[in-house]
């Protein structure tokens, strides 16, 4: 599965499951977790040395692991990659992107940590969590999330616009009795929206003055519906269809520019 955020991505296997997110394009965190196993990202602004930035990472994890009087030590690798010898023992590395700085973390197996290092790239307008996997223009920014396992709701904002996705698990109870273009009338109050159907799914058009459009999908091997929703006077800004990210073997995923 994907984990994408803030415009970093990297694949992982789907036990897991993000348990932290937290800050801004510019700096933050988020930590997704399996059993005994995890997951960590970390990115910030560039600046100063990348060893000695390191350094002061794995010094902090030390000061730590004394206060709660653990065995710790840690060994950098000239590619900046390290690894971490405690009772919780893990892999990462510190890479460079353009003008941000990321400290992978892995704790599991080589072969989980080879794996997701691999798969680290910059993507952005690419977020993906909880089974949610949508492409946007890359000019929204983030203003508020609900992360939850069933269900999964993002808010964003650029100039003139609102648009929000959201991502329903438990599709097949949601639908069990009505059609996808009641429940979608149902979730956002729009009994006498325009509805067109199409084979990806369902379109709504409320017309005003500021005019509001959402399309969902059902994606039944995943059981979700994924739904984007926008409120603006720019016509580029009518939700896509192909916004949604519609398998792990989009070709997008492979090349980003498609």
């Amino acid at each position: 599965m994907n984990f994408a955020w803030q415009g970093f991505r990297f694949e992982h296997p789907e036990d897991f499951a993000p348990s932290v997110v937290s800050g801004t394009f510019e700096a933050g965190y988020a930590r997704l977790e399996a059993a005994d196993k995890r997951i960590q990202l970390r990115w910030d602004k560039t600046g100063g040395n990348p060893r000695g930035a390191l350094e002061r990472y794995l010094a902090v994890l030390e000061k730590d692991a004394r206060k709660a009087k653990a065995t710790f030590s840690g060994e950098i690798s000239d590619d900046l990659s390290y690894r971490i010898k405690s009772p919780h023992p893990a892999r990462g590395l510190l890479t460079e992107f353009e003008d941000r700085r990321v400290i992978l973390e892995v704790s599991g197996s080589i072969r989980l940590y080879q794996e997701v290092t691999a798969s680290l790239a910059v993507d952005d307008g690419h977020w993906a969590l909880f089974g949610l996997d949508v492409r946007l223009p890359e000019e929204l920014a983030l203003g508020r999330a609900e992360l939850q396992a069933g269900r999964t709701a993002l808010a964003f904002r650029a100039k003139g616009v609102d648009l929000e996705v959201e991502r329903w698990g438990l599709a097949d109870r949601l639908l069990a009795q009505r059609s996808l273009e009641t429940w979608l009338r149902g979730r956002f109050n729009w009994p006498k929206a325009t509805c067109e159907t199409t084979p990806e799914g369902i379109r709504l058009v409320k017309n005003s003055f500021t005019p509001s459009e959402a399309i969902a999908a059902h994606q039944p091997e995943r059981n979700q519906i994924v739904l984007i929703k926008t409120t603006s006077r720019r016509l580029n800004y009518r939700p896509a269809w192909d916004w949604i990210v519609s398998s792990p073997e989009d070709p997008r995923l492979l090349d980003p520019t498609i």
